[in-house]
């Protein structure tokens, strides 16, 4: 008959070896993961947007001064750094910069070129009656349709021929630098300081921090989809293609736009440069099932992308299956963030932009 001793060291060895065959991971500290998001990703990217968006303001406001055609093309290349500075910055439009809409403010496509031109045609164009014009007719995309509507000459003819025209353009992107501003203030320690109120917020469920800010990375990758890829492309409620919705039509930056957007997605779901999405669903799920099924649908957009030899305007009509198989892979993105990884995080997803389109 075994002894007590000899029962206790046998249930010892058992509880010993259960143990050591379900190991655990340890447990995710959401706090830190926020502090390091916000410092080393949301904030950087705030402030290179309202650089950025100052350096086009400075260089059109040279420009219309002094009119030189060597300017246009460098001016263009600004606009393109603005952009996709501000692309970045669209995953984080949540709490107050949605409250305020600053992302229909800022960027509201497609623009409408037949508005703009009988503003101009029609209307003395001064700082007072520009603050009265719509956003989506002085926004990104109306600074778009005024440097990128023709040939880099042909631009610097049409604004040197109508002083009207200069200032349209110059109190435009004064319009987006006030806006990278507002944007800023929100963010920054010195105005709003949403900054640490995100990182400090004790809400649960959908006013959480993780929960606003996972609904905005969800938000940018429904936004591929759907509105930059989906519509234009005729996958999303339309059996016909739609060239002119396209993102960036003029400039043919469109692609590159969505890639922007989505390489934040990518940066906060996977970096190990900080604390990650991909750890957090680990220390739930105990395996790396999610993790590989987001990374591999990552991929698979890049490549995707990558494989559209022309500009997406184009290519809507004359590459379909290449655009269709990228609306594909954005659809496996959607659906491994907004079921799974949904699922793992008790996420709550609130409305998107494309909600009801």
């Amino acid at each position: 008959m075994l002894n007590i001793k000899k029962i206790s060291a046998i249930l010892s060895l058992i509880l010993t070896f259960a143990c050591a065959e379900k190991p655990t991971n340890e447990a995710f500290d959401l706090e830190s993961f926020l502090q390091d998001t916000t410092e080393g990703v949301i904030l950087p990217i705030i402030v290179d947007f309202n650089q950025q968006a100052t350096l086009l303001a400075n260089s059109i406001e040279g420009y219309v001064n002094e009119p030189n055609a060597d300017d246009i093309s460098d001016i263009r290349a600004q606009w393109l750094a603005t952009v996709l500075a501000y692309e970045k910055t669209y995953n984080f439009h949540f709490g107050p910069a949605k409250s305020k809409f600053l992302h229909q403010a800022i960027y509201n496509w497609p623009t409408v070129p037949k508005a703009i031109e009988n503003t101009i045609s029609s209307k003395d164009i001064t700082a007072e009656t520009m603050a009265k014009v719509s956003p989506q007719i002085k926004g990104l995309a109306a600074l778009e349709y005024l440097l990128f509507n023709d040939g880099a000459e042909e631009i610097h003819e049409q604004l040197i021929n109508d002083a009207k025209r200069r200032i349209y353009l110059k109190e435009s992107a004064n319009f987006i630098k006030s806006q990278a501003q507002r944007l800023s203030k929100i963010w920054d320690a010195e105005g709003d300081n949403y900054a640490q109120k995100f990182v400090t917020n004790k809400a649960t469920g959908i006013n959480s921090s993780f929960n606003l800010l996972f609904n905005g990375l969800y938000n940018a990758a429904n936004t591929a989809k759907v509105t930059k890829i989906g519509k234009p492309g005729g996958f999303e409620k339309s059996p016909r293609s739609s060239p002119d919705r396209v993102q960036a039509p003029y400039s043919n930056t469109s692609l590159e736009l969505t890639n922007a957007s989505l390489k934040v997605i990518e940066d906060i779901f996977l970096s190990t440069d900080h604390a990650n999405i991909s750890q957090y669903i680990s220390s739930i799920a105990n395996d790396e099932l999610t993790n590989e099924r987001i990374k591999t649908a990552i991929f698979d957009i890049k490549e995707a992308i990558t494989a559209i030899p022309v500009p997406l305007k184009q290519a809507v009509e004359s590459h379909p299956e290449e655009v269709k198989a990228l609306h594909e892979k954005l659809t496996a993105l959607n659906i491994w963030m907004g079921v799974d990884a949904r699922s793992i995080l008790s996420i709550i997803i609130t409305s998107t932009d494309n909600d009801g389109d």
